[in-house]
């Protein structure tokens, strides 16, 4: 596979391509540009990458180097970035776009170090956030994915947009001849169906569908290759200039 990247028109900020420099045997990136949307109008920013024994930081920061969001994540361990906590410094509802953005620099991260997933616990309000960029539920605890099956997917009889998935959820409930490590791989898929349907209804701010307190959640970065055309979309609607290539070579 081989990264490339697409010329965009030069803005205020004064880079435009993608450059990388190593630390530590590990490529970061330097400050590139981005776009968010401040008040429904195109708001320049800039994203930046910082270490320190152990950690990373991805900043999003504004022309004039105000910290609207920050994102800090563990240095791989075993070959996986863990954490990836994000914090919506702002607070500004009018500006949108910081977290994705922030995301999106993780991701970007994954592919250039091969690292092979990104693991984070995901509070439940941020659930249907991490979904829409193919983050995975990754529960490996058998009780705590039957209590979200039970007490989140199946008790939905109500409402017929979900019934396929209260169906799923009563029948994997009463299955007992499955062993526990398979009933708990096909939970998490069932979980990662029923939140993609959530966000289709547009209901992942409705109280009634937050998953509370939240889950381990992952994304392989051979999903992101294999979903590389969504991700370049998102890539380019942030205005970042990387796009994911059919090579095979990087």
């Amino acid at each position: 596979m081989k990264i490339s990247q697409y010329n965009s028109p030069k803005s205020k900020i004064g880079f435009s391509s993608f450059n990388f420099k190593k630390l530590d045997n590990v490529k970061i990136f330097e400050d590139f540009k981005a776009k968010l949307i401040n008040n429904d109008k195109e708001m320049d920013c800039f994203v930046r990458m910082k270490t320190a024994p152990n950690r990373f930081f991805i900043s999003v920061n504004t022309n004039d180097n105000k910290i609207l969001g920050e994102n800090t994540s563990n240095t791989p361990h075993e070959g996986i970035l863990y954490n990836c906590i994000i914090n919506n410094i702002s607070h500004n509802p009018k500006i949108k776009g910081i977290g994705s953005v922030m995301r999106l620099g993780d991701i970007i991260m994954t592919l250039e170090n091969k690292i092979p997933k990104i693991q984070l616990f995901s509070i439940g309000q941020a659930v249907y956030f991490h979904s829409k960029f193919k983050f995975e539920p990754a529960i490996t605890d058998f009780m705590e994915i039957k209590s979200y099956i039970a007490g989140d997917i199946a008790n939905k009889l109500y409402d017929k947009r979900f019934s396929k998935f209260t169906a799923k959820a009563l029948k994997w409930l009463d299955s007992d001849n499955i062993p526990k490590i398979e009933k708990i791989k096909q939970g998490n898929k069932l979980l990662y169906e029923y939140i993609a349907a959530v966000n289709k209804y547009k209901l992942n701010r409705d109280e009634d569908f937050i998953l509370s307190p939240g889950f381990d959640m992952e994304l392989k970065r051979e999903d992101v290759i294999k979903n590389k055309d969504f991700f370049n979309k998102l890539f380019k609607k942030s205005g970042i200039d990387y796009q994911i290539s059919d090579c095979d070579s990087y």
